[in-house]
């Protein structure tokens, strides 16, 4: 008989505690919807992602233009040269896994944070609470060409 009683306050308090995590939810989701985006990416989305609830905020980086004259295969090959990279393993382990961490890479149009031109999202799957925070922060993008 003190198993039954045990099962139905443990009923109990896992009810309590899904209604009252799904008012938070519905209390942020308002907060998120009434949050007015200011068209800088950079800014909109970690406020979005912590109006939202989310724990871990993927980081927004910048990704550099590609250069809008050819170049020829000695320049490249000079570039290439000037950007020599450690050997590996003289890296930490946190910058060599640096690339797989989740993020959103951001490519503007000019040095304006507000001319993002196309977002790619890195290392991560988009669930439901990224889709509000994209649908909310996205459509104030007004040169945005492409979403990957």
């Amino acid at each position: 008989m003190g198993k039954k009683v045990e099962k139905v306050l443990k009923e109990r308090v896992e009810k309590g505690g899904g209604a009252a995590s799904s008012s938070a939810e519905e209390e942020a989701a308002r907060s998120a919807e009434e949050y007015v985006c200011t068209g800088i990416l950079e800014t909109d989305f970690p406020e979005l992602c912590a109006l939202v609830g989310m724990k871990e905020i993927p980081a927004v980086t910048s990704r550099p233009r590609p250069p809008v004259t050819p170049t020829t295969e000695k320049s490249m090959l000079e570039e290439r040269q000037s950007l020599s990279t450690p050997p590996p393993g003289s890296a930490p382990a946190g910058e060599r896994f640096a690339y797989f961490l989740p993020r959103l890479q951001v490519e503007l149009e000019s040095e304006d944070p507000r001319t993002v031109r196309e977002v790619q999202v890195k290392g991560w799957k988009v669930d439901e609470r990224m889709v509000r925070v994209f649908s909310k922060s996205l459509p104030s993008l007004s040169s945005l060409q492409s979403f990957q």
